[in-house]
């Protein structure tokens, strides 16, 4: 089971980083990104790297305000 879960992140991130993954943004006014990852949901921000913000199951907003 923990095998998949890192698995599934793992690609995830690997296929947004090669631009295989299309993520949506967060409002228009923001400079997050949301990547959905089987049950999760990465929020992220694009830099000259990704920065991984939050790690969410679907169920929660990840619309929520961000602090920084």
């Amino acid at each position: 089971m923990v095998h998949r879960y890192i698995a599934e992140r793992q690609a995830g991130f690997l296929g947004l980083v090669a631009g295989t993954r299309i993520a949506r943004r967060l409002g228009a006014a923001t400079d997050y990104s949301a990547l959905n990852v089987g049950p999760r949901i990465i929020v992220f921000r694009e830099t000259e790297d990704i920065l991984v913000v939050r790690i969410l199951h679907k169920a929660m907003d990840a619309e929520q305000p961000l602090q920084p």
